[in-house]
């Protein structure tokens, strides 16, 4: 265990001097001392926040290669969960589409007789009033 982790350990157990130092180191350009600094506040702080983010990023930015991996996989976890929820968006529209299309062949189909406004209904809540509700 090197000096920068025992200054981290220090800190969260909480030692004053240590997290002063290690935010001392930090603040000098230390990338070891940042990305510590990062995990510190995101051990004490509850979780990721602004600390966490802005010191991650300087120790990845000063090429430390745990913090830029760090970043590269919640980048990419990010971008999943973005581009998931776009498919989901995506089938609801899809969705609402067949439905006024079937509700419209159904009503050609029959030459009228039967018109099914329910299904047309349906399709364009789902492509346009869901969403709505769903914020």
């Amino acid at each position: 265990m090197g000096y920068i982790e025992n200054l981290y350990k220090g800190a969260v157990s909480g030692d004053k001097s240590s997290f002063k130092e290690l935010e001392y180191n930090a603040g000098a350009g230390d990338a070891e001392a940042q990305f510590y600094l990062a995990q510190y506040y995101a051990d004490k702080k509850g979780g990721k926040n602004s600390n966490y983010e802005y010191w991650m990023k300087k120790a990845a930015d000063n090429g430390y290669v745990s913090a830029k991996q760090i970043l590269d996989d919640s980048v990419e976890k990010e971008t999943v969960e973005s581009t998931a929820s776009q498919g989901e968006d995506g089938n609801k529209n899809l969705e609402g589409f067949l439905w006024i299309a079937g509700g419209l062949l159904l009503t050609v189909v029959t030459g009228g007789t039967y018109i099914f406004y329910g299904a047309v209904v349906y399709g364009l809540y789902l492509i346009f009033a869901r969403p709505l509700f769903n914020k």
